[in-house]
């Protein structure tokens, strides 16, 4: 066809109409919409994986939880039996104390925190009679050291605790009473040491008497130590 003889003028370019280009904007728009719908039909199981994921996840976290609680627990059941048998070996071996001048063996505490915790020992008795003499404090570094004691053993003295013939006793008394009790210790041995100590002349304890290797050398033995009888006139 001759572009001269032609109805379109010279170097024109000829233009759709409004029809045709929103026919060809709906379709690709339709062609998006099912690019991102295969996309969300793959997207879903992967989304069903997270969330099946996060859930093993929530419950692993509660896994790891309650066996961190259980460690607690047996940490703590541990530290009470190691803290119950180092109190009772120290409570055994202060009641076998019976020389006042011997060192008393001191007690740890448990701290609701800290654990098992041990006392001050330059707050501490060195032996009975250091310890005895808290009953009437006479300088400053007794009664520190009572003080120190009742707290960190957690005495508490009120007037329910005291019966009828203990109404007006001396606090300081009452309180080396209950740390006498919680260390284990018997002023009684301690006592009955001082007095067996001030005896005159204590005899020795016999010697061990030798034994015969046999039965039948016993009987020998025996019957020379035997007194001879003299003979009947």
């Amino acid at each position: 066809m001759n572009i001269l003889s032609s109805n379109f003028p010279p170097f024109a370019v000829p233009i759709h109409g409004p029809d045709r280009s929103i026919d060809l904007n709906a379709s690709q728009l339709d062609r998006v919409r099912e690019k991102v719908e295969r996309i969300g039909d793959r997207l879903n199981p992967l989304e069903v994986k997270a969330v099946a994921i996060d859930a093993q996840l929530g419950r692993l976290k509660e896994k790891v939880d309650g066996i961190g609680a259980r460690l607690k627990r047996l940490e703590s059941q541990f530290d009470r039996v190691v803290f119950e048998n180092t109190r009772m070996a120290a409570r055994f071996q202060n009641s076998t104390l019976k020389n006042p001048a011997l060192p008393i063996a001191p007690l740890p505490a448990l701290h609701p925190v800290r654990g098992i915790v041990h006392p001050d020992l330059s707050q501490f008795p060195r032996h009975a009679k250091e310890f005895y003499a808290l009953r009437h404090p006479s300088n400053d570094r007794q009664r520190r050291m009572l003080s120190y004691l009742i707290s960190f053993y957690d005495i508490r003295i009120s007037a329910a605790e005291n019966s009828d013939d203990e109404v007006g006793a001396d606090p300081d008394e009452r309180a080396v009473e209950m740390l006498e009790a919680i260390l284990g210790l018997n002023e009684d041995n301690f006592i009955r040491f001082r007095e067996r100590a001030r005896e005159p002349g204590r005899p020795s304890a016999p010697p061990a008497i030798k034994r015969s290797s046999s039965p039948a050398l016993e009987v020998q033995d025996a019957k020379r130590r035997r007194p001879k009888r003299e003979p009947r006139q």
